[in-house]
């Protein structure tokens, strides 16, 4: 488990920030509430990844234009954290089935 430092605050709260901040299309009330929410992991996951310098595996897809969701690969993109599917963890390490 990865530790919260002062660090993961301020890379939570740029990526918070962010997701306030993006006007071209704004994210709803209820999208940035539910992204902000501690029992959410999503903020989380892209502070920890954009502290440590980590890869973030999802399957959720970007969706530059959705405003009712903040997308993992949205956040993480802002933030410079690489995210990858599984199907391109495995392409990237040459394993075909």
């Amino acid at each position: 488990m990865l530790a919260v430092t002062e660090e993961t605050i301020a890379c939570y709260s740029k990526t918070i920030a962010w997701a306030i901040d993006r006007k071209d299309p704004p994210f709803s009330t209820i999208a940035l509430s539910d992204y902000a929410k501690d029992s959410r992991a999503d903020a989380w996951l892209v502070a920890h990844a954009a502290e440590h310098g980590l890869t973030i595996l999802t399957n959720e897809k970007a969706s530059a234009r959705k405003t009712n969701a903040v997308k993992i690969p949205d956040a993480a993109a802002a933030q410079r954290v690489q995210c990858l599917s599984a199907l391109e963890l495995l392409r990237e390490h040459g394993l075909r089935f």
